[in-house]
């Protein structure tokens, strides 16, 4: 059982793999880092948090489960860790793969030694570099590995004999008779069993020190413990073996000690006196006749066996894959760089004669045919007449790599990694699954091509993800678990945590190789134009998955940065789905249902202020990938490419936002609040204007005058904008104010949520753009400025300033509609309690009950008097004296707008209404979905299904094609559905471009929306397509005469609470203005308010009229009753 156990102090929680990455990939983007900085930063991160997890599990023992699991992540890491170190080996190392092969002998440095030429030809074929960076790679993981695990210290002399030479003394035949250090071998007697064990322990730290490439540190081992002959036959390639690679390679470069000066001088001398690289081949010859002698220790065996370039003898000892990787590797670059360098070979006539060597090899104890076939071998070997007996069993399968080609094939070395290192049989000792998936990525990136890395990492991936047969077909079993060693990464998949680190791995895998300029889009010229082109469109797809999953784990604030590397198509679908989640949030779908109150408007607070931080991030990357596309290629501190706009923000909103209208799943309410997208940009910019002031500001210390101040900042924060920002948010705010007003009290309170809450007056967009309308009157007229003297560019701004004043208008008509109405609903709500409160006292009264409220009452009724004349006085003066919204609704106005958007020459007017059945009405059929929760916050439009949706279509189908063919307009009346058959009906009415025809339209348009229609069953508005004139002609029919029943209303509550129905105060004057003419109506005849109402409105008004009289003659007599008994 694991027992928690408390610790002194909690550990300070880590950031996710995700952000810590994230920030990293930021300095990139900035230009802060180069690509080779961040390839070198994210393998740092990745060893912190592996030391974080050994350090964790180390205090876990005592929950061994976790203890496991902890040690087995760290392992996975560190195998990431080692992805992105050979990532850096790869692409990011600048100094020479094999380095320069040691520095030039004092006083010859015109003569290049055979070493250095072996480095040279190294750096020059790029099949040979790349093998040589990969065992830099393998020996650095070596070299860590040691580190990590500790060395014990070996005594002095540990190496001699003395226990075998005591043997010796006392018994005889059972172990080697001699001392000598071939003595084991020739004889085939054992040692003493100590120093057998002290034996395999040199040579096992031997192994790992040149495993570790540090060839030094074991001569120096060998010297210590006595064993100085061991020392000099390791050392006779040289110092630091035949080919150094990476920092070895550095540190021979570097040696300045008379040692290496005097084996660099031997080295010289030695290849005047006997030709060069002659002694390196015989040597490499000896070492493998010493890996290939039995018997033998395997550890000694397996550094012979690397010394002369025999993987045979040296795969034994290798205990892991990468230990099986650089056998193999290391022998493929000794091998191929010999082989491409030739040597002069020696001469026979400096050679001793080879019946001499055997006569002299026979009196030392060997046996004559085996003194004979090593001299004979030895001299082929002098003679340069073959490579010798017991050649590298990887020889001939990587020189029938390379023998097709005069140097080394492009794809060579990848081939032989692929056949003999990444077999299933090898792959089987790499690890857990997860490394091994990760050793599989490691394959891909040593061969080299990135059209199979990305493939591979897509279709492990995203195909697994999405339930691709094929890829499971290709990678592993359909269950999940992986056909054969190959199939690592997608039994990795299976688990969904160890799937995400891949995920991460691999997407800032291709962006660092893009940055690289490893993976970059081709020109459609190249001959590689198609691979590449795939390659990129792979990566961009991988890419855009990684930033789904960063959605789907809700982790928001790291999807903008991700978004810049995205090709256009793909950042605009993920820029919608993070708006997306933002706006539920901030509309209230994903708000967890709570007794308080507050706790919900708490959350909607805090998402408010999540997609504030979102826009902000969005505008800040925006702006700064465009800065940086504008910078020329050699200033970038990377290949990486971006292709952001400089309006990407706006056009993502303006999208996004629009699209939201037609959205089923939001009701009035959440529309409201989604326009907020749409003004959040105009705050962000006034804040950032406000910042940079005040910081100005503190570093002059001087305080400017509040009203330039302020007008200077609003000129400020409007530079920053898009003019067509304005644009965006007005069109849209009028379109919401449009749909609600024609809608019922729930979406008229959405109506007075739009305004309260996202575009509140003195803030925001409307502000801005009114308080910076001089300044663009002033640009207009002046025509010029930033466009020059270009008449298309000057009478577009023109256009567009004319625009954005009409919508600035209209916004602020709608503002003052919504506010009285606003100020009407609250007023109703104190009359309805007045009168409540009114009735009790009475039937108090009645009971002949004290009543103490007689005061209270009073005081009341003449508060909502005065509240209610001056609403009254507000309503007749603002709004149906003034011609509200009467310019901007215009035929003319429609006309112009019809023109620019026609086709074909084919002009008409079109109005689309999308409606549904309003929840509570009698003839709402049954099947109506979203009914009951109509009227809260977060509840969508009423949707129809089956039966209902079917019955309520051919309802309004048949009742207004009736009703459209009196005045001949066109009518398409269809289904509107999502995928669970759930939907709304769409009407679609079409006139020709003329006055009479398009006031037909807009006439039958009113009466459909308010239920005036003979057959046509009563409707609820959800949303409305039409150019802004039309809708502003039927808004204002409709709601005009909404105002007029309105003011009818409220007259009769006046006079009921006591004022005079022939008073100005009282409305006296509403049924004068009804026959009111207006001859700039732009119908095209002369009509007054009383046109505006339908004949059912026009009855109510007149019945409300006739109970205001009565209550005006009721309010008569009871005055003048009043007066008589205060005579009496």
């Amino acid at each position: 059982m694991d027992i928690d156990i408390p610790e002194a102090a909690a550990a300070q929680p880590r950031a996710t793999l995700e952000a810590e990455l994230a920030s990293v990939f930021e300095a990139l983007l900035k230009d802060e880092n180069s690509a080779q900085e961040v390839v070198s930063n994210i393998y740092f991160s990745c060893l912190g948090r592996v030391e974080a997890l050994r350090a964790e599990a180390a205090n876990q023992l005592h929950r061994p489960a976790r203890h496991m699991a902890l040690k087995a992540l760290a392992e996975e890491m560190e195998a990431q860790a080692a992805t992105w170190q050979l990532l850096f080996c790869l692409y990011c190392d600048p100094n020479p793969p094999a380095g320069l092969g040691g520095s030039s002998v004092i006083g010859v440095e015109d003569r290049a030694l055979y070493r250095q030429r072996l480095a040279d030809r190294v750096e020059k074929e790029p099949e040979l570099a790349r093998c040589a960076r990969v065992v830099a790679w393998l020996e650095s993981l070596a070299r860590d590995a040691l580190k990590r695990q500790g060395m014990v210290a070996f005594a002095p002399g540990e190496g001699l004999w003395h226990e075998t030479k005591t043997e010796m003394r006392t018994r005889a035949g059972a172990m080697v008779s001699e001392l000598d250090p071939d003595a084991p071998g020739r004889t085939g007697k054992p040692l003493h069993p100590s120093n057998a064990r002290s034996q395999e322990r040199i040579l096992a730290r031997v192994w790992q020190w040149m495993r570790g490439g540090n060839l030094v540190e074991g001569g120096d081992l060998c010297r210590q413990v006595g064993q100085p002959w061991r020392a000099a036959a390791l050392g006779g390639g040289g110092l630091y073996g035949a080919v150094p690679v990476g920092i070895v390679a550095e540190e021979y470069d570097a040696g300045t000690s008379s040692n290496v000066q005097a084996l660099q001088a031997e080295e010289l001398a030695d290849e005047v006196a006997n030709g060069s690289g002659t002694l390196l081949a015989l040597w490499r010859w000896a070492a493998q006749q010493a890996a290939a002698a039995p018997p033998g220790d395997k550890f000694e065996r397996a550094v012979f066996g690397a010394l002369g370039g025999s993987t045979a003898a040296a795969a034994p000892a290798c205990s892991s894959w990468v230990d099986f990787a650089w056998v193999y590797c290391r022998s493929w670059l000794e091998t191929q760089t010999l082989r491409l360098v030739p040597r002069q070979p020696q001469s026979a006539g400096d050679l001793v004669a080879g019946d001499a060597v055997t006569a002299a090899l026979v009196r030392c104890g060997v046996a004559p045919a085996a003194a004979q076939r090593s001299v004979e071998g030895a001299m082929s070997v002098v003679m340069g007449s073959a490579a010798g007996a017991g050649a590298s069993t990887a020889a001939p399968a990587a020189a029938a790599l390379l023998d097709g080609d005069t140097g080394p094939s492009s794809r060579g070395f990848g081939q032989f990694f692929a056949q003999h290192v990444m077999s299933p049989a090898a792959l089987v000792n790499s690890g857990p699954v997860a490394v091994q998936a990760l050793r599989q990525l490691q394959g891909l990136l040593v061969q080299g091509d990135i059209y199979e890395l990305a493939s591979h990492l897509f279709a492990t991936l995203v195909d697994r993800h999405s339930g691709d047969g094929a890829a499971a077909n290709a990678f592993g079993d359909a269950d999940g678990s992986a056909a054969d060693v190959g199939g690592g990464l997608v039994a990795a998949s299976a688990n969904p945590e160890r799937s995400r680190r891949t995920c991460v791995l691999a997407a800032h895998m291709l962006l660092a190789l893009e940055g690289l300029g490893a993976l970059i889009r081709k020109l459609d010229v190249d001959p590689n134009f198609l691979e590449a082109q795939t390659t990129f469109d792979l990566a961009q797809r991988l890419l855009g998955f990684y930033t789904g999953m960063l959605l789907e784990q809700d982790q928001l604030s790291l999807v903008p940065l991700y978004l810049c590397v995205l090709q256009q198509g793909l950042r605009s679908s993920m820029c919608k789905e993070l708006l997306e989640l933002h706006t539920r949030r901030l509309t209230g779908v994903d708000t967890v249902p709570s007794d308080g109150s507050d706790q919900v408007l708490d959350s909607l607070a805090r998402a408010d202020r999540e997609c504030y931080e979102a826009l902000v991030a969005l505008d800040y990357w925006f702006r700064r990938c465009v800065e940086r596309q504008q910078k020329p290629l050699e200033e970038r501190s990377s290949f990486l490419e971006t292709d952001i706009r400089k309006d990407e923000l706006r056009v993502q909103l303006a999208t996004f936002t629009f699209a939201s209208r037609h959205n089923r799943e939001y009701g009035p309410h959440q529309r409201a609040r989604v326009a907020r997208w749409l003004a959040l940009p105009h705050i962000i910019a006034a804040e950032a204007v406000a910042e940079e002031a005040a910081e100005l500001g503190a570093e002059v210390g001087d305080e400017a005058d509040g009203a330039t101040d302020a007008a200077a900042m609003t000129a400020a924060a409007a530079a920053r904008l898009d003019p067509w920002s304005y644009y965006d948010v007005l069109e849209f705010a009028n379109c919401l104010c449009c749909e609600f007003s024609l809608g019922d009290n729930v979406t008229a309170a959405a109506g007075h949520r739009l305004f309260d809450e996202v575009l509140p007056e003195g803030d925001g967009p409307v502000y801005l753009f009114d308080q910076d309308s001089n300044g663009q009157q002033q640009q207009e007229q002046e025509g010029m400025g930033m466009y020059g003297s270009d008449p298309g560019v000057i009478e577009a701004r023109r256009d567009l300033a004319a625009q954005l004043r009409d919508r600035a208008a209209e916004v602020a008509q709608w503002r003052l509609y919504y506010h009285l109405d606003a100020k009407l609903a609250a007023w109703s709500a104190r009359h309805e309690e007045y009168e409540q409160a009114q009735a009790t006292a009475v039937r108090r009264h009645d009971e002949a009950q004290e009543v103490d409220e007689d005061a209270e009452l009073a005081g009341a009724a003449e508060e909502l008097l005065q509240e209610g004349v001056e609403l009254l006085h507000d309503f007749l003066m603002h709004l149906l004296q003034t011609g509200w919204q009467q310019e901007l609704s215009t035929f003319e106005k429609a006309l112009a707008l019809s023109a620019a958007s026609a086709a074909d020459g084919l002009m008409l007017m079109r109005v689309t209404l999308t409606v549904t059945c309003p929840p509570g009405s009698v003839s709402a059929p049954v099947g109506s979905r979203g009914e009951n929760e109509w009227g809260q916050p977060t509840a969508p439009y009423p949707e129809l299904q089956g039966a209902a949706l079917l019955e309520f279509r051919q309802a309004l189908d048949s009742g207004l094609r009736r009703a459209a063919a009196e005045r001949q307009v066109e009518v398409e009346v269809a289904e509107e559905t999502g995928p669970q058959g759930h939907g709304h009906v769409k009407l679609s009415l079409a006139v020709p471009a003329e006055a009479r025809q398009w006031d037909a339209l807009v006439g039958l348009v009113c009466g459909v929306v308010r239920g005036d229609l003979d057959g046509v069953p009563p409707l609820l508005l959800v949303s409305l397509e039409a150019d802004r004139a039309t809708s502003l002609a039927v808004c204002r029919r409709c709601c005009l005469g909404q105002v007029v029943m309105r003011c009818a209303g409220l007259r009769v509550s006046l006079v009921g609470l006591g004022a005079d129905a022939e008073s100005p105060q009282a409305g006296s004057q509403l049924v004068l203005l009804l026959g009111v003419p207006d001859e700039a109506s732009g119908m095209g005849m002369e009509s007054g308010l009383l046109e505006l109402l339908s004949p059912s409105q026009l009855a109510n008004v007149l019945a409300v009229e006739s109970v205001t009289q009565v209550l005006h003659m009721r309010n008569l007599e009871r005055y003048r009753q009043r007066e008589e008994e205060m005579l009496r």
